[in-house]
C-alpha cells in the first residue's frame, strides 16, 4: 500500500467473516500452511505417474483443504466433512494392507518421495489448526489425510 509516496505494508488483514486480525495471528499461519498444502496437493494431482486410485483421492482431500480454509477464514458457507472423512477413511483402511512396519526411505522413488514431502506438511498443517479453536473434524481429516499419505508413499515403494 503506498502512503505519502512510501510503500508501506499493512499489518492487518480482513477474514471472510469481516473480523480484522493482525496477519501475526495464529490463524494466518494455519491458512498459509493450508495453502501450501492445497499447492502440494495440487502438484501431486499433476504428477503423471499418479495412480488413478490416488488421484481421485487427492481431488477430494484438495476440495477438503479448500473447505477447511474458508471455515479458518470465518466463512459460515462450508458444509462439514463428514462425507469427505468417510470417504477418506476408506481410502486410508484400503491401503493399510500395503504397509509394514519401521522407518521408511522414499529416496529411492520419486512419487513416493513427493508424497511424504505433501505428508509433512500435512502433519504442520494439522498442529496449526490444533493451535487454534478449530472444528475438530478437519484436524481428524488432516491427521487421516496424512497416514494415507505415508501409506500411499508405502505402496509406492511396494510397487
Amino acid at each position: 500500500m503506498r502512503r505519502g509516496g512510501k510503500l508501506q505494508v499493512k499489518d492487518t488483514a480482513v477474514l471472510a467473516d469481516g473480523k480484522t486480525l493482525p496477519k501475526t495471528d495464529p490463524v494466518f499461519e494455519a491458512l498459509g500452511t493450508m495453502d501450501e498444502l492445497s499447492a502440494h496437493l495440487a502438484l501431486l494431482h499433476a504428477e503423471e505417474a499418479l495412480a488413478g486410485e490416488f488421484r481421485s483421492q487427492l481431488d477430494d482431500s484438495l476440495a477438503a483443504c479448500f473447505e477447511i480454509s474458508a471455515r479458518l477464514a470465518g466463512s459460515r458457507d462450508v458444509l462439514p466433512l463428514a462425507g469427505r472423512l468417510t470417504r477418506l477413511v476408506a481410502a486410508h483402511d484400503v491401503l493399510f494392507d500395503a504397509r509394514s512396519g519401521g522407518f521408511r526411505r522414499f529416496c529411492d522413488n520419486p512419487l513416493a518421495a513427493r508424497l511424504d514431502l505433501v505428508r509433512t506438511v500435512c502433519r504442520r498443517a494439522e498442529r496449526r489448526l490444533l493451535a487454534l479453536p478449530a472444528d475438530g473434524q478437519d484436524c481428524i481429516y488432516l491427521d487421516v489425510l496424512a497416514d494415507w499419505l505415508f501409506l500411499a508413499a508405502c505402496r509406492c515403494l511396494a510397487e
